[in-house]
């Protein structure tokens, strides 16, 4: 029975001592928070940086609502909710006050909603549901700064087959040049590729096609003329292989 008694005695102490020690800390704790450096107190310093925190989580949002707005429509769904996860997380890494009032400046918005538009007319053809045939494929998204605001856009490991694409200069010249986009590891099968007067176009096919697999596919221009100087001077895209791709015009011989 005494044993018994000094055990209770024991823990009754022992709470004691833990309720007097969380009191304590408790008040402590308070009195840090108010403690002043320069006219500072940390409880400043907690409060600002929940209010800055939620700041930038909208102005994340301003950015990921105009890739929802013009990049949704164009992909499949799961591909697309994926997609916008990285992209989303990836604004939350390298956020900053700058990144901050550039994200809820108009202007900015403005200029980078056109360039989502601009980008996404000229990828559509490539991010439809039967491009993403292997468990890699996936597309990689980044916010650049430069001249314009823009996205710099990666895909990597896409499918194609019997499909067209109009390979336009005038939106591939930028999207490659000014904003790196390029398609990684993509294999074309039975495709077609329309193209402009080759000298039009101020890149390496390579620099926008890396590493593709071609299979009896076909680079088309409107003369025999333009198909002859895009075989000669665009091996780098052909590989001198015309098994893979053929050059040809829809002229009539």
């Amino acid at each position: 029975m005494t044993g018994m008694v000094g055990n209770y005695n024991l823990i009754v102490d022992y709470l004691k001592f833990v309720y007097k020690f969380a009191r304590d800390l408790g008040q402590a704790q308070t009195k840090i928070l108010d403690y002043d450096v320069s006219g500072i107190t940390l409880r400043d310093l907690k409060r600002f940086y929940f209010e800055n925190k939620q700041k930038q989580k909208g102005s994340i949002s301003n950015v990921a609502q105009l890739f929802l707005k013009n990049f949704n429509p164009i992909m499949p769904t799961e591909e697309f909710n994926e997609t916008r996860a990285e992209f989303t997380k990836h604004l939350s890494f390298r956020n900053d006050t700058i990144n901050t009032t550039q994200f809820d400046n108009e202007n900015y918005l403005y200029n980078l909603n056109n360039q989502m538009v601009f980008g996404a007319q000229a990828l559509q053809p490539f991010v439809g549901r039967q491009a993403w045939g292997t468990p890699e494929s996936r597309m990689n998204v980044k916010l650049r700064h430069s001249d314009r605001p823009g996205l710099e856009i990666d895909l990597y490991d896409m499918t194609y087959d019997d499909q067209t694409f109009e390979i336009m200069p005038e939106h591939w010249n930028e999207l490659v040049n000014k904003f790196g986009w390029s398609m990684w590891n993509c294999v074309f099968e039975t495709c077609q590729f329309l193209f402009k007067d080759p000298k039009l176009y101020k890149f390496k096919m390579t620099d926008l096609f890396l590493d593709a697999m071609y299979t009896d596919c076909v680079a088309v221009f409107k003369t025999m003329e333009e198909a002859d100087y895009a075989k000669r001077n665009w091996t780098e895209f052909h590989k001198h292989d015309p098994e893979e791709i053929q050059f040809m015009s829809i002229e009539q011989p």
